[in-house]
């Protein structure tokens, strides 16, 4: 486990607890994150993004926010505001199902419908880092098998990812004869 600065995360902390997560700080470092909504009935709500230097939210975690809106109720919209192309990852979740419109540098994401699952697995190709892993944490929620190539993206950020999924209880492996592929 490694430490944390809430307020350097205080952005994404605010958007998460406004959609439905449960965050609590444990210690001055450490905390303890739930995106299981407290009633069976809740869910988690969508929100708008838009990306900014620190101390707003941050570019490296707008690729995984966009993911996650792809499975929260109503429509969202992400700005990415500091680097070009940053949504390129797009065009991979869109293989999962999701209804996402993207216009430059903003994309709508148009949330799950009526509680079910917008998310199927999909064969996709990790372009970068992040965007790599926001495709694998779709293959996690996704319905059925996803597999994911080019994950030599992930893995310059992610050692040993899938070991520590693993760990998490996620039913996810890495190819041995295809070095890679992982499957979610």
């Amino acid at each position: 486990m490694s430490p944390v600065v809430p307020s350097h995360l205080s952005c994404l902390i605010n958007k998460l607890v406004n959609a439905g997560c449960k965050i609590a700080q444990c210690t001055h470092d450490m905390l303890e994150f739930s995106a299981v909504p407290a009633k069976a009935r809740d869910v988690l709500h969508g929100f708008n993004v838009r990306t900014n230097p620190f101390p707003g939210f941050p570019t490296d975690l707008q690729p995984q926010i966009t993911t996650l809106l792809t499975t929260c109720d109503g429509l969202s919209m992400v700005k990415e505001s500091v680097f070009e192309n940053r949504l390129r990852h797009v065009t991979e979740l869109q293989k999962f199902g999701p209804r996402i419109q993207v216009c430059g540098s903003t994309a709508l994401v148009f949330g799950k419908d009526r509680g079910r699952s917008m998310l199927r697995g999909s064969r996709v190709v990790a372009s970068d880092l992040r965007g790599g892993v926001s495709l694998v944490l779709a293959g996690l929620a996704a319905e059925g098998t996803t597999e994911i190539n080019g994950i030599a993206h992930i893995d310059r950020g992610y050692e040993n990812l899938e070991t520590k999924l693993q760990r998490l209880g996620a039913d996810v492996k890495r190819l041995i004869d295809i070095p890679t592929q992982v499957l979610c």
